[in-house]
């Protein structure tokens, strides 16, 4: 009696866990992804007007928090006077909070819920995750794409004049140059990946400098002589996989920096009337948020543009559109 008394209670057990709903996020509302590239028709002389329907709230740059699955931040903005307005969207009560305005790129966040990010005025800013004590770093108007290092302690930056590569504390002070490298940059405790361009050769890439040892290492190298489509426009590392992101006009790539195998994570189904930018990896569920871009042409002068959010799996599928409240 005592087997069949416990064979009954695992079935039980099990029966009550599989009947467990899952967890709700209540603004993932699933939409179908039309892979459709759009006929165009001639480009007018003087080029077209792009510009977005006015009142439409356009979503864009997505940033995953690393200790919170359930919380997204993004930037908005319209043709309203809210311009470049820093959100973070709660997904779980599906509610949005206010932190800035007037910023121009991707917030990056370190272990200590400090986001940091540049303005309008080119310089450098903190504030908690929570919307507390908003901080100016820099006061030059010099400065742009700051990112945190692993350990939050420094932060890497370039400026917006020479494309030099600076490194200051998390108070702003102690500011040094990192010499021979430029373009964008994404730190880690020890690496440094910073982007490299020869114009003459037309080959754009990544290096990876150690930067206890110095050692460099070429990461991404590619031509873009033929079209300006292949320039790269993201890059960022996962350390716990090795695995390398970046990202060009035709789609987001992973390369495994062990083993060097590269991948295509997602395809861009159209460059021109609808493709991704602003890519973002979650650290937790290992999903991919990215802005999408949809565009048409409105009439013989106007070309419409709207920026949604959509979230991918950690496979590059099943996109679904981020709604905002």
């Amino acid at each position: 009696m005592k087997t069949y008394s416990a064979i009954f209670t695992i079935l039980f057990l099990l029966l009550i866990f599989s009947c467990k709903k899952p967890e709700k996020i209540s603004t993932l509302v699933s939409t179908p992804f039309q892979e459709i590239c759009d006929s165009l028709p001639p480009e007018p002389q003087t080029g077209w007007n792009y510009t977005t329907p006015k009142k439409n709230l356009n979503y864009s740059k997505p940033v995953y928090d690393p200790h919170d699955k359930n919380i997204l931040y993004f930037i908005s903005g319209d043709t309203t006077g809210k311009i470049f307005l820093l959100w973070r969207l709660n997904r779980l009560n599906n509610t949005k909070s206010l932190l800035d305005d007037r910023v121009l790129n991707h917030p990056q966040i370190n272990n200590n819920g400090w986001l940091v990010y540049f303005k309008f005025d080119w310089n450098i800013y903190k504030i908690k995750t929570n919307g507390d004590s908003l901080t100016q770093l820099t006061f030059d108007g010099d400065a742009q794409y700051p990112v945190w290092t692993g350990d939050g302690q420094f932060i890497y930056y370039i400026s917006s004049a020479g494309g030099t590569v600076y490194k200051m504390n998390s108070k702003g002070s102690g500011k040094i140059v990192i010499p021979s490298a430029g373009g964008s940059v994404f730190a880690t405790d020890t690496l440094l990946f910073y982007g490299t361009m020869d114009p003459i050769a037309d080959m754009m890439g990544v290096k990876e400098r150690n930067m206890k040892t110095g050692v460099e290492k070429q990461v991404i190298l590619t031509d873009v002589s033929n079209t300006s489509l292949k320039s790269i426009q993201q890059f960022f590392y996962n350390e716990k996989t090795y695995n390398f992101y970046w990202s060009n006009g035709y789609g987001l790539y992973k390369k495994n920096l062990i083993t060097n195998e590269q991948i295509t994570v997602i395809n861009n189904p159209c460059f021109k009337t609808k493709y991704n930018i602003f890519y973002s990896l979650s650290p937790i569920t290992g999903k991919i948020a990215a802005t999408v871009v949809s565009s048409k042409v409105a009439n013989e002068i106007d070309f419409y543009s709207e920026y949604h959010l959509y979230e991918y799996n950690m496979y590059g599928y099943s996109p679904q559109e981020i709604i905002i409240p």
